[in-house]
């Protein structure tokens, strides 16, 4: 990388996806490959793409080092946008070529909008409620039957862990002594994680 930036004679870019699971000495690592380039008389630039949990691994006091050389950007996605982003996905899909009100209705469109979070789980459960209609000849397709499709799971703990970017059981595995404890000293049921009790909300 160094030779390439001096070769080249101009600024390069580095981009790294997934950037949530890379570990403290990879991080540390991009940062010495940094000093290495601007040594050579070059210029290198570090781009992180991740879930929440790098901005979070990026605060922690033992990351100081890199975390305060870097500018965080949260990027919210459709958060706010959900109903729109299903307008434009229905018409997209359609071509223009027909109402999203006649495939589905407002209140389903509610529900979903009101109900998921991201692109895809709009895309999936979209896909299983026109699935639904097809079976059963409803159309548009109603609230009731978008809620009959609709995950259980969506909003339980390990979902949301990693959508966060975390890894379950690990996550999980921290606090098991507490719970274990707090169990056994009361002889009730442990109890929940808040997540962002571990930096999981998205801003």
């Amino acid at each position: 990388m160094r030779e390439l930036v001096k070769k080249n004679k101009r600024p390069v870019t580095l981009f790294v996806d997934e950037a949530h699971d890379l570990n403290g000495h990879t991080l540390t690592g991009l940062k010495r490959l940094m000093e290495l380039v601007e040594d050579g008389d070059g210029r290198l630039s570090v781009v992180l793409a991740g879930h929440p949990k790098l901005r979070n691994d990026l605060r922690r006091p033992t990351m100081e080092e890199i975390g305060y050389r870097t500018d965080i950007f949260s990027l919210d996605g459709i958060a706010g946008s959900q109903r729109e982003y299903i307008h434009w996905l229905l018409e997209t899909c359609t071509e223009g070529m027909v109402d999203a009100e006649s495939i589905l209705t407002e209140d389903a469109i509610d529900l979903l909008a009101t109900k998921l979070r991201t692109p895809l789980q709009i895309q999936l459960h979209i896909s299983l409620a026109l699935e639904a209609g097809y079976l059963t000849g409803e159309k548009p397709v109603s609230a009731e039957l978008v809620e009959s499709v609709l995950s259980r799971q969506l909003d339980d703990l390990e979902p949301t862990l990693t959508r966060h970017g975390y890894l379950y059981r690990p996550a999980i595995d921290r606090h098991e002594p507490e719970l274990f404890a707090n169990a056994i000293g009361s002889h009730a049921d442990p109890p929940g994680i808040d997540p962002t009790a571990q930096g999981c909300s998205q801003r």
